[in-house]
């Protein structure tokens, strides 16, 4: 079971995805522990402290896509 990173926003919870070729693609990032996706939602935080996000397992269906 890997996790992810899920945000908020105006459809529901959407998942935390990362650009694989400067922006013409993204995918969801996954994570092999619960720790590592906290780490990423804590670092993100550091520098966008109101950032909200939450870590669920990687069959967390999403409410909403941004991307």
């Amino acid at each position: 079971m890997k996790y992810k990173v899920q945000v908020p926003s105006t459809q529901g919870w959407a998942d935390l995805k990362g650009t694989i070729d400067d922006g013409e693609n993204y995918e969801v990032e996954l994570f092999d522990t619960r720790e590592e996706a906290q780490a990423s939602i804590d670092s993100i935080q550091a520098d966008i402290p109101d950032f909200e996000g939450r870590v669920v397992t990687e069959d967390t269906e999403p409410e909403g896509d941004l991307y």
